[in-house]
């Protein structure tokens, strides 16, 4: 799940990514970025939790993602870089820092179930998406 709303201690990756962008400064990859992951814009996640909630069966398990963004590490660093007028660096980690990352190549999210239910995205493009919470980052920050 990626929006607006996240700390300035969140390690999450698009969380960096972005704060990056706001800064001015060039997005450092750590890897290569081909890590595989399934994004959620936070409309879209409180949209398919209701939506189970009215529709979905007692006692199931639902996974909440959004099919059109699953991307890799290195495309969402590309698109966030874009949207923010930077650039993507790779620098590829020492052996130490190596050891603290995550080995999952391929996190993505099964909706089938979700989408039976008759749930579908409502906000869009992951691409549009990153950019209304840089945007609103970016409004707030002014203030």
């Amino acid at each position: 799940m990626f929006g607006p709303n996240f700390t300035e201690d969140d390690n999450r990756v698009y969380a960096q990514f972005i704060r990056n962008v706001l800064r001015g400064e060039d997005i450092v990859m750590k890897s290569t970025g081909e890590q595989f992951r399934s994004w959620c814009y936070v409309v879209d996640c409180v949209s398919a939790i209701l939506h189970i909630l009215l529709k979905g069966e007692k006692g199931q398990a639902y996974n909440v993602a959004d099919n059109e963004s699953n991307i890799s590490i290195k495309e969402l660093a590309e698109t966030i870089a874009e949207i923010g007028h930077q650039k993507v660096v790779i620098d590829l980690p020492t052996e130490t820092e190596k050891l603290g990352f995550n080995v999952v190549k391929k996190s993505i999210f099964s909706t089938q179930k979700l989408e039976g239910l008759g749930w579908h995205t409502i906000e869009g493009s992951i691409k549009n998406n990153l950019k209304k919470t840089i945007d609103e980052l970016s409004t707030r920050n002014k203030k």
